[in-house]
């Protein structure tokens, strides 16, 4: 569905630029034909990514003459980053680990590092939460043992991170049935008892997470400041946080737990012009993109380079930012 729809759009392109007169008739009725197509990879329409997407997508469609920008669905981060390198995506919202990773060719990307990739800028936080039925047994982390864990999607930034997390915390994939669903059917699967828990890895509150809290009341497991640290120091890119008290229910205390960013990324081949058009937009906007989505509320221009490292940076960021007096991070 997403190449036919580029497929049209291209087709409309090559058909207005090969017909000057019908070109020049739509100019004089204000109308730019459209040279570029920018999709922008997200993950489920019901995750918090979609709607950044989306809402980004109508910030740059609105003041771009000569560009497209739609959101796209995917399977997650790294279905984001294959489309990327491909060049079906110009843009795309990933994980702050996954890029990492993806740029230095470790573990999923391992002898094929994506070398091109390029971020834009981090946006908001995203923590890893694990909920379970308030009614469950399970108290701790380590009593995942022998459950059925909803991990997301195959391909998902959240299936990852939960292995990895899992593994850190010494729970072989043997030792816990993964289940791999969306998460709209994540949460269906805790409600309907087809699942014991569910990892997600974004922002806090989840939509999903609340429309379960509604039906079911749930709890959070809670990190030990031991089990954060052994994460903190085995993975750069993860940082302790708290998921604050009473986001899914009154009763729901502060949980300790860890943490990512969200990144917009692109490839090298974009043009710095562009790109430095596109982060004056974004942070000339940020009361606007709150309006469309929940998650943008948590971008902050202190906060863009947050889990970045400077070789990672496009060439149109670095010279955004050091116009804007951000001080550049470090490379490791």
């Amino acid at each position: 569905m997403r190449l036919r729809w580029r497929q049209c759009v291209f087709v409309l392109c090559v058909f207005l630029s090969a017909f000057p007169l019908i070109a020049d008739e739509l100019e004089s009725l204000h109308f730019t034909p459209v040279r570029r197509f920018f999709g922008i990879g997200t993950a489920s329409i019901n995750g918090a990514y979609f709607p950044l997407g989306a809402a980004l997508a109508r910030l740059f469609n609105a003041h771009f003459d000569d560009i497209m920008t739609i959101a796209e669905p995917t399977s997650g981060s790294l279905a984001n980053l294959e489309y990327l390198r491909s060049g079906d995506l110009a843009l795309a919202l990933v994980q702050s680990d996954l890029a990492w990773d993806a740029f230095h060719g470790l573990r999923a990307f391992a002898g094929h590092p994506f070398s091109d990739l390029r971020v834009l800028t981090a946006l908001h936080a995203e923590v890893v939460q694990v909920a379970v039925a308030a009614s469950s047994s399970i108290r701790l982390l380590g009593e995942l043992r022998g459950h059925r864990i909803v991990v997301g999607e195959r391909g998902s930034g959240s299936a990852i991170n939960a292995s990895m997390i899992l593994e850190t915390l010494g729970l072989s994939s043997s030792d816990y049935s993964a289940v791999y669903l969306p998460f709209t059917k994540a949460t269906a699967a805790i409600a309907d008892s087809e699942a014991d828990a569910v990892f997600f890895t974004g922002a806090a509150p989840s939509e999903g997470f609340t429309n379960l809290a509604a039906r079911l009341p749930i709890r959070l497991l809670s990190f030990t400041s031991e089990q954060q640290h052994r994460l903190t120091e085995t993975y750069p890119f993860w940082s302790a946080e708290t998921v604050p008290a009473g986001l899914y229910g009154s009763e729901n205390p502060a949980v300790s737990t860890v943490g990512l960013r969200a990144l917009l990324v692109t490839r090298a081949s974009l043009d710095s012009a562009t790109v430095e058009e596109m982060l004056k937009l974004l942070f000339g906007n940020l009361q606007l993109l709150a309006s469309m989505s929940h998650s943008a509320a948590g971008i902050r221009l202190e906060n863009a380079l947050k889990s970045v490292e400077t070789g990672m940076l496009h060439e149109g960021a670095r010279n955004y930012f050091i116009g804007c007096n951000i001080a550049l991070p470090a490379s490791r």
